[in-house]
């Protein structure tokens, strides 16, 4: 069986997934010492990730 490739994010989600990336880089700024370098990372490449979507 050949495995089809997931759809690629609606203009809607990925506004709302930018949104919510948003969201979580304020909140990890504001509480900055509880977080780490990989999960400024982690941010960093979902945010790739979001703007690879064709």
């Amino acid at each position: 069986m050949s495995q089809q490739p997931e759809p690629a994010l609606t203009p809607a989600e990925r506004q709302f997934l930018t949104f919510a990336l948003d969201l979580a880089a304020d909140h990890m700024a504001v509480r900055g010492d509880e977080f780490t370098d990989e999960d400024d990372a982690a941010l960093a490449r979902l945010r790739q990730l979001a703007e690879e979507q064709p």
